[in-house]
Formats: C-alpha cells, sequence, structure tokens
C-alpha cells in the first residue's frame, strides 16, 4: 500500500472576539463590604437591588462563599423585580450553564429584557447570540446591529455625563465589519473599532488590531506593530495574542527570530487549553526548531491538540500513526484520527481517509467510500483527490457512483456551526 502523505503547516490566524461582558463590572461595583446579613435584610423588604448585590455576591464569591445556584436564585428574583444588572447577568448562567441548566432561549429572553433597558451588556450579549444562532434566529444583520448599538459612546438622560461604549462590543463590531457579515465589509471602519476597543484595554481588540496590522488590512502592513499589540493582549491574558506573538517570533516577522521566544509563547497558550498553540508546540518538535527533533513529544503535543479539535493535529498525528512516527504504527487508529479530520472538512484528513477507503488500510476496502471522500477533498481545491476520482469512477457502477454523490452532497450540506469567536467573555 503507497504511503499517504500529510504535510500540516502552522496556523495562526485565530478566531476572533468574545460573545462580551458576562458581568455589569464596568457599572459601578456593589460595595463588597456590606454584611451578608444586612443584605439579606435588605432583600427580604423587595429591594431588587440588593436581590442583585447577593447574586453578585454568590456568583463571584467576593463577600460570600461562591455558589452558582444560590446566584442564579437571587438573579432571578431581582430580574423579576426588573433589574436590568441581574437581568443579564441571569442571561449569562442560562448561555454558559452555570448554576442552572444551560438555555439559549432563556439567555435571549433576560437579554432582550435588559437590553431594553439600555443596558449595552446585554444589547451585546444578545448580539452574540443572533451572530451564532443560539436560541435566536442566526441573523448577522441584527447582531452587528446590536454591536453597534452597544458599542456607540453615549450621553446619560439624567447626569448628561458621556458614557463609553462597550469595549466587547466594539470588538465584535471591528469583526463583523472585517468579515463582511451583516454589514458590507470595510476593513477600515474594522480597524476604527478595535482601536476603540483596543484603547479601553479590551484583550481582544488588541489582538484583532494586531492582526489586522500583521495582515495590511485596513491600515499599511506593519509587523512590528503588530507584535507590539501582542504583546499588550497577551500580558492581559489572551490566549490568541500570545499564539501570534509565538509565531512572529518563530518566523522573524517584525523582530528577531528566535525560536526559543516562539516556544515560550506557544506554551503560553497551550497551558491555558489553546489546542492551535498546542498543535504548533508539537510542530516546532517534529521540526527540531529551537530543540532537538523529538517525534515523540511531538506526537503527545498533536494529540492534545487533537483532542481538543484541531483538525490539523487530528491529520498530523494520523499520518504519524500511519508512518510509525513517534507513536507505534497503528492503521485504524490513523484512519480514526482522519476520520475526524475529514469530518471537519479538511481536505488533508479527506484525501487520506478516502486512499485508506481505497486500499483497505485500518477500515475494509470500500471503493464508493473512497469516492465519496476523496470527492469531497477535490471539491476543496486538492488537485490529486481530483484525480483519484476519476481512476475510481470507472470501477463504480453507475448506481454506486450516484450513490456516493448523493452522500457527498449530504456532507457538503450539513449545517456546521463555526464559532469564531471564542465562547466566554469577561
Amino acid at each position: 500500500m503507497p504511503c499517504v502523505a500529510v504535510a500540516c503547516a502552522v496556523l495562526v490566524l485565530s478566531g476572533c472576539g468574545a460573545p462580551g461582558a458576562g458581568h455589569s463590572y464596568n457599572d459601578p461595583p456593589f460595595d463588597d463590604r456590606v454584611r451578608l446579613e444586612d443584605l439579606y435584610a435588605e432583600a427580604e423588604t423587595g429591594s431588587s437591588v440588593a436581590m442583585a448585590h447577593l447574586g453578585w455576591r454568590y456568583e463571584t464569591g467576593r463577600g460570600a462563599p461562591a455558589n452558582p445556584i444560590k446566584a442564579a436564585q437571587w438573579y432571578q428574583l431581582a430580574a423579576a423585580e426588573g433589574h436590568s444588572l441581574a437581568q443579564n447577568n441571569l442571561g449569562c448562567l442560562f448561555r454558559d450553564g452555570k448554576g442552572t441548566i444551560q438555555d439559549y432561549a432563556q439567555a435571549a429572553k433576560w437579554f432582550r429584557q435588559a437590553a431594553r433597558q439600555g443596558n449595552d451588556h446585554a444589547r451585546n450579549n444578545l448580539g452574540w447570540l443572533h451572530e451564532h444562532g443560539l436560541g435566536v434566529p442566526r441573523n448577522f444583520r441584527e447582531a452587528a446591529k446590536l454591536y453597534e448599538f452597544a458599542a456607540k459612546d453615549k450621553r446619560d438622560a439624567i447626569t448628561g455625563k458621556a458614557r463609553p461604549g462597550h469595549p466587547f462590543a466594539q470588538n465584535n463590531l471591528g469583526c463583523m465589519l472585517r468579515d463582511g457579515r451583516g454589514v458590507e465589509q470595510d476593513s477600515t471602519q474594522a480597524v476604527r473599532w478595535f482601536r476603540r476597543g483596543a484603547k479601553a484595554k479590551n484583550d481582544h481588540a488588541l489582538h484583532n488590531l494586531g492582526m489586522m496590522y500583521e495582515q495590511g488590512l485596513g491600515v499599511k502592513r506593519d509587523a512590528r506593530e503588530a507584535g507590539t499589540l501582542y504583546l499588550e493582549s497577551a500580558t492581559l491574558g489572551n490566549v490568541y495574542a500570545m499564539n501570534s506573538l509565538g509565531w512572529l517570533f518563530e518566523k522573524g516577522r517584525g523582530t528577531a527570530r528566535s525560536y526559543d521566544k516562539a516556544m515560550y509563547w506557544y506554551k503560553q497558550a497551550a497551558a491555558r487549553g489553546y489546542a492551535l498553540a498546542m498543535h504548533n508546540v508539537a510542530t516546532l518538535h517534529r521540526d527540531g526548531k529551537g530543540v532537538e527533533i523529538d517525534l515523540i513529544t511531538a506526537a503527545e503535543w498533536y494529540e492534545k491538540a487533537a483532542h481538543r479539535g484541531n483538525a490539523y493535529s487530528q491529520a498530523m498525528l494520523a499520518w504519524m500513526y500511519e508512518n510509525g512516527r513517534g507513536v507505534k504504527q497503528d492503521f485504524v487508529l490513523a484512519a480514526e484520527w482522519y476520520r475526524r479530520a475529514a469530518n471537519q472538512g479538511l481536505s488533508v484528513g479527506q484525501i487520506s481517509l478516502g486512499l485508506f477507503y481505497f486500499h483497505g488500510a485500518g477500515v475494509d476496502k470500500n471503493l464508493a467510500e473512497a469516492y465519496k471522500w476523496l470527492l469531497l477533498s477535490a471539491d476543496n481545491g486538492h488537485k490529486k483527490a481530483a484525480k483519484y476520482c476519476k481512476e475510481i469512477a470507472k470501477d463504480l457502477t453507475p448506481e454506486e457512483l450516484a450513490a456516493a454523490e448523493e452522500q457527498a452532497a449530504r456532507f457538503r450540506a450539513r449545517p456546521v456551526h463555526q464559532v469564531k469567536h471564542s465562547p466566554a467573555g469577561e
């Protein structure tokens, strides 16, 4: 059986943004010096402020033992009384499944009620649900509209004081403008909103602004400026920025090439669970960049990233099992990992799985199944896959060929939920 080679590039681009502030920490904070028993007494009089304060105490563990169930109960009471902060925060608990079952429809309900009262946190969070079709119909236009409303500066109707726009919404609106979702694509305006969010020290906006400088989108390409922004974002704990900073050091873009610094930043992000950074750590070990070539360590890191869903690591781990590189050769495991990568739409995983079915390696030989995966790979631009399709088609009956093409069409039509934003906000 001929070897099925897989070449996996080190990727750097990350998702953009975050759903937004789960909590209204930008509002005047509750005074955590108030005694818990005094709050209880005030809540018994029907004070929604005290109820919301108790919810905040139990959620954050500030001035009370952390207890998300109690937090949800107190937020529920305050929210029913119309307290917008409690409504937003209760929505976040439903969105994240903390202290209650995860229920996006309930999250949307409470975000909507808080948004009607002018809560920009809730507007941003509701926009994120619309962007991803969670609990509400997916509607990019509505998401962009909500982000824009929350992103803009406002003036308090009573005090007349200016209130800055919501930094997460500014970042998320920038993403919509950059990608042309719900609004006309406009890189220059995207930069404007990323810059606004970055000025407010939003780590996602800092990273995304850095990406615009690195790629020259809406601004003059400047890898050095990108590195400065990545560093500031990484210092704030942003794993995407840590990975991007590692990439600049690995490639020597805007700075002197340093595999040691690249490894440092990749590992910082990997330690925080970022799969793409794990993939990059593995690749440095695989290629011996800054370290001795170590295929065993590389395989271990690829496996960590593969289990976290990184399709490139899944394909690379499959290749290592196929060829006995860093692991014991195992065609069954190779086929399984190729299948996981293929199911995510990765072309190299699809052609490799197709050839496994063609040769009967790790799976039962099945020309129709081979044709399906090779056809999908060819649709994704793999030229060799198209060549294999023509050869295999000669050995299939018209019925088998039609059935394989129908299966490929069903695969393409699958609802694929690609979350480009990180799943949790501040």
